[in-house]
């Protein structure tokens, strides 16, 4: 069972024990290590040069490699392929949504596990909807009607 976790020791311990520092360039390490760096970055607020170290990269890398996980964050590949990133060091922005107001006229506070998250995510890719809200919006009609 994986354990949610705010410690960055852990997080050195996955990228140690997956070989995430390695030189492996298939798409799955690729997108694991642009989830990483952008976790890092917005958690422990630490400098592309610090990040670039624990991955045995150059910093340029790290830059490349957060604004590839922005502009890929909303593929369905690349959410399959960081799925178990996600439900361990959670950084996802639909947690961060549904976590605050929803709902047309009511007001829901919405606390959801890390698997019901990545259910939601890939519900919102296979109908493609962009935005976390819409979906939830479209969840609870379903729901409701």
């Amino acid at each position: 069972m994986i354990e949610l976790t705010n410690d960055i020791e852990e997080v050195k311990q996955y990228i140690e024990e997956n070989g995430l520092a390695g030189r492996k360039r298939v798409r799955e390490y690729v997108d694991q290590r642009n989830y990483l760096y952008k976790h890092i970055r917005t958690k422990y607020g630490y400098s592309f040069s610090r990040i670039s170290a624990m991955f045995n990269r150059d910093h340029a890398t790290v830059m490349h490699g957060i604004k590839s996980h922005d502009a890929l964050k909303g593929t369905k590949e690349y959410v399959n392929n960081v799925c178990v990133l996600m439900d361990k060091f959670h950084i996802d922005s639909d947690m961060e949504y549904l976590n605050k107001k929803l709902a047309k006229n009511d007001v829901i506070i919405v606390k959801i596990t890390s698997k019901q998250l990545l259910k939601l995510t890939r519900f919102r890719l296979d109908n493609q909807i962009s935005k976390p809200e819409d979906a939830i919006k479209l969840l609870i009609d379903q729901i409701l009607h």
